[in-house]
């Protein structure tokens, strides 16, 4: 079996990643066959009490054209793609493919096979295939090729040397012509290009290029040198340098050599600004990495800081993890927040949870939350602007560990504050970071403070609320945890961030509305100008 394993991927030029493959169709097509052991007759007769159909049996690894359905194209997209057979599927009926181009697997049972070419599961080999619908017969040199004296066939720019062109542009050299035959076109009086020496052709200038060449044959005896064809700058090139071993460079040098030597040292200050971002200290990516840093004290800091919030949030609540329950895994995100100039603001440290972990309808059911398109903020902006509105925003800390949770959740103990037995766990009561569902669960959050302080959300975008009462008039666009206040009464701002504040949630300091305001969902700053 080895061996034929071995074969198949051989002719098909298939890496060896596809040996399940390979042994499910071998062995597929040997209960097809018959056996001595069961008296000539096939292992799928004698379990199914009936002969086999073979008229679905294709040579495996093979070129394959898998119609592609209408759903997943349009109409000037093509119908099938070049695939390569791999087998046959299991309670499917139909072929299995495998596509070089999207690394995908394809089940299908309309589809084209072209024995004769295995392209394996390059890309290249792949399109070079012809297509199914003109596969040319094999081709045939022309005869007349051979009749000559020696001399390989004429290429054109193309390098197509199969046929000679049908009209050739410029007039072709020729160095014997058969006496029956006349040449197409009449040749100036040129000497003769010995059959076995090949020509020496002197150097010439980009205008010339397609200008008769004077051809001389070499001395005898005189030994043959490769032709030295200079490149169309006018310099030879040069072999790339080391730029570890790069000198000053001499600037009273020849102007040649300074691309070279200018292409080198942006090489070299290029390997020493990596260097030292290298060494410089990035963002740990991992708890351990951070308690081995040189800022062990900062990022222990910052992680007793995050422990000590999410408890006094309520975020959890320390037990036992039931019988039959799933947990899902913590983890830690480190960053140093850095202020304009690049000194160090702070260092955060936030629990995560690895919601990649989630079970479908056990561990959150609807993840959808609502964002405003890019365009209604910027219809928002122009009528702000041409009312006179004010604008400031206000930053939630932490927007999604306010969510309260509607489905029972269980977390492991974050790494370097476990507590009690190995089997204590986090009962989450509250959303973390890393949830299906933390964004929704912090949206509706918000969507309840908001609305029970009289605003109203838009019906067109679910994620603008409106308050409009007398005189006063204000816009808030939420983007996530950033809330953007537009209105022409400074006291509703101010309304709208004591009611955050009421409801336990912790603003960030946001800048007074001015003649500056800052728009954190589209990251522009706007200037209110009067006249």
């Amino acid at each position: 079996m080895g061996e034929r394993i071995t074969a198949m991927l051989s002719e098909s030029r298939l890496p060896g990643l596809f040996w399940g493959e390979c042994i499910s169709s071998m062995v597929h097509v040997w209960n097809m066959l018959p056996t001595a052991s069961l008296s000539g007759t096939t292992p799928f007769q004698a379990f199914y009490k009936r002969k086999p159909d073979v008229s679905h049996l294709r040579v495996w690894g093979c070129t394959s054209y898998v119609h592609v359905q209408r759903d997943k194209r349009n109409s000037l997209q093509p119908h099938y793609e070049k695939c390569v057979f791999i087998g046959y599927p299991a309670g499917y009926k139909g072929w299995k493919f495998y596509n070089p181009v999207t690394k995908r697997t394809v089940i299908s049972e309309r589809a084209d096979f072209d024995e004769r070419y295995f392209p394996g599961t390059s890309k290249a080999q792949l399109e070079a295939v012809p297509s199914f619908a003109c596969l040319p017969e094999p081709l045939q040199t022309p005869n007349d090729t051979s009749s000559h004296s020696g001399l390989p066939p004429l290429q054109d720019e193309g390098g197509d040397n199969h046929f000679p062109p049908a009209r050739p542009k410029t007039p072709t050299l020729s160095a014997s012509v058969p006496p029956e035959e006349k040449p197409v076109l009449p040749l100036p009086p040129l000497p003769l290009i010995p059959p076995v020496i090949p020509p020496v052709i002197p150097p010439v200038t980009p205008p010339q290029i397609h200008a008769p060449l004077p051809v001389t044959p070499p001395t005898a005896g005189a030994p043959l040198e490769p032709p030295d064809v200079p490149r169309h700058t006018g310099r030879v090139r040069k072999p790339p340098g080391q730029w570890w071993k790069l000198k000053q460079p001499d600037l009273a040098g020849n102007d040649s050599d300074s691309d070279d030597e200018a292409a080198l040292l942006a090489d070299s200050e290029f390997c020493e600004v990596e260097f030292a971002g290298a060494v410089s200290g990035a963002d740990p990516r991992s708890y351990r990495l951070a308690m081995k840093s040189p800022d062990l004290d900062c990022w222990t800091e910052a992680c007793n800081t995050e422990i000590f919030n999410l408890e006094a949030n309520g975020t959890w609540e320390l037990m036992e993890l039931p019988p039959g329950k799933k947990v899902v895994n913590s983890g830690w995100v480190f960053k140093v927040k850095r202020l304009a100039d690049g000194s160090i603001e702070r260092y955060r440290a936030r629990l995560v949870a690895k919601g990649y972990s989630q079970r479908p309808g056990f561990d959150f059911t609807e993840v959808f939350a609502p964002t405003f398109r890019p365009a209604s903020l910027r219809l928002i902006i122009a009528l702000a602007a041409r009312e006179g509105y004010k604008m400031c925003s206000v930053d939630i800390s932490s927007a999604f560990t306010y969510g309260e949770l509607e489905e029972e959740i269980y977390m492991r103990q974050p790494e370097g504050y476990h507590i009690g037995s190995p089997n204590m766990v986090f009962r989450l009561r509250k959303s973390l970071y890393g949830l299906k569902q933390a964004a929704r669960q912090w949206n509706k959050k918000l969507r309840g403070v908001l609305e029970g302080i009289g605003y109203t959300r838009l019906r067109s975008d679910s994620s603008i609320y409106i308050y409009s009462k007398g005189d006063i008039k204000v816009i808030v666009p939420v983007f996530i945890d950033d809330i953007t206040l537009l209105g022409d009464d400074r006291t509703s701002h101010l309304t709208v961030r004591s009611s955050v504040l009421s409801h336990n949630l912790y603003c960030a300091s946001a800048p007074a509305a001015g003649p500056q305001s800052w728009v954190p969902p589209l990251g522009l700053r706007c200037i209110h100008i009067t006249s």
